[in-house]
């Protein structure tokens, strides 16, 4: 998912989402990315997961309603 359509989907000024993003000491990362979310206010979880479990993580596809 691309930041455009993330930040659509979240309702969030993208450029605002944008800069905290990119602006974090640890961008890119998985804690930048939910770091950004806290600070807008955006309830989220991350966890580490070993590469291995990786394809055991369901897609956006999973979670579309039908």
């Amino acid at each position: 998912m691309n930041l455009d359509k993330l930040t659509k989907k979240l309702n969030v000024n993208t450029q605002e989402f944008k800069f905290q993003f990119q602006s974090h000491p640890n961008y890119p990362s998985a804690l930048a990315l939910s770091d950004t979310l806290n600070f807008l206010g955006i309830e989220n979880s991350a966890y580490e997961l070993e590469k291995e479990y990786w394809n055991e993580i369901p897609t956006e596809e999973c979670f579309r309603q039908k």
